[in-house]
């Protein structure tokens, strides 16, 4: 998965953590043939709003 493995990087520079993915296409074997990559960073807090 190099395609995968730079897009992580890419995100993780940008404050991004990966946590997982969900396959989205299975082959007729049943592997996974496409997956979308699952991200989370800390929410900003707005101190205002309060």
């Amino acid at each position: 998965m190099p395609i995968a493995s730079a897009i992580i990087q890419q995100y993780a520079a940008q404050g991004w953590r990966y946590v997982g993915y969900i396959p989205t296409k299975f082959s007729g074997e049943g592997g996974s043939k496409e997956i979308d990559l699952i991200f989370e960073r800390e929410a900003e807090h707005d101190t205002d709003a309060l």
